[in-house]
């Protein structure tokens, strides 16, 4: 379920963003997140 949030996101991201830097930041942030929250329900 969270996997599929994480990808949805990336994908959402991926196509809205315009630089491929920007991209990249924004992408790890979600991981990181996705991470974090993943830890939580632990």
């Amino acid at each position: 379920m969270l996997a599929v949030l994480l990808l949805s996101t990336a994908a959402l991201i991926n196509s809205s963003s315009s630089t491929k830097h920007q991209r990249t930041e924004d992408l790890l942030y979600v991981v990181m997140v996705g991470l974090l929250e993943l830890h939580r329900h632990m």
